[in-house]
């Protein structure tokens, strides 16, 4: 039997990540606000009349059993997904799905969830390792509602975890949590922004069980980006099985679009995990040809737009393509953020051993941020620095867009990692 068949049909599990969000009050009429939804509008939208609904799926006879709510930002608490059961002939099955990042809702001025995703400090989480504080302290709230009903993970044969955005971070430790009491779970992510530091990735990701993950992305989502080294993703490297990416539904453009859940459920389509499988490990991103081109085609290239989105967009295509190849062991790091914040934390002075391709990719990328370099000139921690704050910025700018970050919201704290904040000097991100 097929290891696929015990899981969550991708379909199933996308239309689960989208319908969290009903938890929260308010969605259907499009003015979330800081509460809980009525259960029963709830209801109806999972498993009934709802545009999202489990309807005709393998999970529609199910039950939710509880809506979860989650604590973000500094005690502001919500609706934040739901425990369903369903059952599949003799065996008895437990969804835990967490919902994203909202920006409409406001608390005190400053949207919670935005503050929990900026709460980017390190904590330990059980004996993993060090995760990111905000995301850890959401799950607390999540898991203080699953232990005073235990039997309602106990009393299953398997558990499947879904998260889209920063509940997919959440679902990660839920699942890791879990998958400790010898039942069988499997975690389902879509758009999940990196949740432990490296070393602790490893450990989370064995916990669950390397086949029992499965990591959806775009290949330009500004959110999966967020958190560059140390904190590294789930199956990061290219050549992971279920490390799923896609080429973005925008192409070649870092988008706010390229997070939207529906964007993912679009690129999942019909196909099932076999199928997602064969088709991330096919899907070209950018051809050796145009990668090529584009590194050697000019020594001052038209296409290098300074603090340009699209620029941007291509240099981290470009350099996810160069250490796909796996070019030095120095490296787990998988876009041109990482990287930066990978060599800087290592050490700058051993650049030289990544290879002439990943030098002139970082020499556009200087070009790009606007920083003078002299023809021959090595680069150095100051340079490194000042492109990694240049990149940043840009991201920074594009992810919170991802989140509909309302235009006033001048002031919310940046998401920042206290590693990050050094490697840039201290300078806002």
């Amino acid at each position: 039997m097929s290891a696929h068949e015990k899981t969550l049909p991708p379909r199933v599990a996308a239309l689960i990540a989208m319908n969290s969000y009903f938890t929260l009050k308010g969605w259907t009429e499009g003015l979330p606000v800081a509460a809980v939804e009525n259960p029963q509008i709830i209801r109806n939208q999972i498993l009934g009349s709802g545009a999202y609904s489990l309807k005709g799926t393998q999970a529609e006879p199910g039950k939710i059993k509880m809506v979860l709510k989650g604590q973000t930002g500094d005690g502001s608490v919500s609706g934040f997904g739901y425990l369903l059961k369903f059952q599949r002939g003799h065996e008895r099955h437990t969804v835990i799905v967490a919902r994203g990042t909202r920006s409409e809702m406001m608390d005190g001025g400053i949207p919670p969830d935005l503050l929990t995703d900026a709460r980017g400090s390190m904590t330990v989480f059980e004996d993993y390792g060090q995760v990111h504080h905000g995301f850890k302290e959401t799950y607390d709230s999540l898991m203080r509602q699953l232990s005073r009903r235990p039997a309602l993970t106990h009393e299953t044969d398997y558990i499947h975890v879904v998260g889209h955005s920063l509940g997919g971070a959440v679902a990660t430790l839920v699942a890791a949590k879990l998958a400790r009491k010898d039942i069988p779970v499997r975690l389902y992510t879509f758009g999940s922004p990196r949740v432990g530091i490296v070393g602790t990735h490893e450990a989370l990701w064995r916990g669950i069980g390397t086949e029992n993950v499965y990591r959806v992305s775009h290949d330009l989502d500004p959110i999966t980006l967020v958190g560059p080294f140390p904190y590294v993703h789930l199956a990061p490297h290219a050549k992971d099985t279920f490390n799923l990416m896609y080429r973005s539904p925008t192409g070649n453009l870092l988008s706010t679009d390229n997070h939207d859940m529906r964007g993912y459920l679009r690129t999942i389509a019909q196909l099932d995990w076999v199928g997602l499988v064969t088709r991330a490990e096919s899907t070209d991103f950018q051809t050796e040809v145009l990668v090529k081109w584009l590194l050697y085609g000019d020594d001052s290239p038209s296409w290098l737009k300074r603090a340009s989105i699209r620029t941007l967009s291509l240099l981290l295509q470009m350099i996810r393509v160069v250490l796909a190849r796996d070019v030095s062991t120095l490296l787990v790091s998988t876009s041109a953020l990482d990287l930066l914040a990978e060599v800087l934390i290592k050490g700058y002075f051993r650049i030289k051993e990544l290879g002439d391709e990943v030098h002139r990719i970082l020499g556009f990328a200087a070009q790009w941020a606007g920083v003078a370099m002299a023809k021959g000139e090595a680069f150095t921690a100051e340079i490194l620095r000042r492109i990694l704050s240049a990149m940043t910025v840009s991201l920074r700018t594009i992810a919170y867009q991802a989140l509909t970050l309302p235009p006033l919201m001048q002031d919310i704290p940046p998401l920042v990692l206290p590693g990050l904040w050094s490697l840039t000097g201290g300078g806002p991100l």
